[in-house]
């Protein structure tokens, strides 16, 4: 997965993220699916605390180079977000890639841990594959994934785009005081 340059390795932080921290008060931030932490360092640069978790261990050792070259200081582990536990709360928790690829199962693991590690008024921003109504695959964000973030989420931003030729979407939603999985 990572013998080469994968498309998705860009070095470069999107916009959407960087809208969104230049108009939040940095905190703890965890950044899922971390890859080479991109995105931590950038955060990291802004002020954030930040936690990356990655199942691939190449990425993170290459992650780690990179932040000592940056010199900044993430946490980065191998993890597999299914069966992570976490005691800490985040308020601010990244999602570019990981849970458009999960098992129904490890969704569902997925969506009651985003609820426990979120912190109160957190953000969670979520970007991956739009689920095509023909498609019998499971890859891809449904409608129905959306509806169970609702569930305890507030869906403040949706934007639709296109990525390799494919329907994606960048969701953007804030915690939701008293709302549960």
């Amino acid at each position: 997965m990572y013998l080469g340059n994968p498309p998705w390795d860009t070095n470069v932080s999107p916009p959407e993220l960087l809208r969104v921290i230049a108009t939040v008060k940095p905190g703890n931030a965890l950044d899922i699916g971390c890859g080479t932490a991109t995105n931590a360092i950038t955060l990291a640069k802004n002020g954030w605390m930040v936690t990356g978790i990655d199942f691939i261990r190449r990425p993170i050792e290459l992650g780690r180079e990179k932040a000592r070259s940056a010199g900044v200081k993430v946490s980065l582990s191998v993890a597999d977000v299914t069966t992570l536990v976490l005691d800490e709360k985040f308020d601010l928790i990244l999602d570019m890639g990981c849970f458009h690829n999960l098992s129904r199962s490890g969704r569902d693991q997925y969506t009651q841990s985003i609820s426990e590690w979120l912190s109160k008024d957190g953000l969670f921003l979520l970007y991956g594959f739009l689920k095509s109504d023909d498609s019998q695959s499971l890859r891809g964000i449904s409608p129905m994934d959306i509806n169970k973030f609702k569930a305890f989420l507030n869906l403040t931003n949706w934007q639709d785009g296109m990525d390799r030729h494919r329907n994606s979407g960048w969701f953007i939603f804030q915690k939701a005081n008293g709302k549960k999985v």
